[in-house]
């Protein structure tokens, strides 16, 4: 994730639940990233939450490997 500022999001008391577990900013682009292993999938709330981004026309992904992050990446980053 060159240049892009980016930071890991803990789930605890008071936290929204199905947070996504990091948010990265460039350019006054912000991203929701969900992390999940290869067969993994999101719970209900992780769906709520990422519903509740789209909603409001946040940007959110979804990735299970390196390849789906670059991928994502570069079509935020237009190339």
């Amino acid at each position: 994730m060159k240049g892009w500022f980016n930071f890991p999001l803990t789930a605890g008391m008071g936290s929204y639940k199905g947070i996504c577990d990091r948010i990265a900013i460039k350019n006054g682009r912000v991203l929701f990233i969900e992390v999940k292993r290869p067969g993994g999938k999101q719970s209900v709330n992780q769906m709520a939450f990422q519903n509740d981004i789209w909603a409001k026309g946040g940007q959110y992904i979804l990735v299970k490997c390196l390849e789906d992050l670059s991928e994502a990446i570069n079509k935020v980053e237009g190339r």
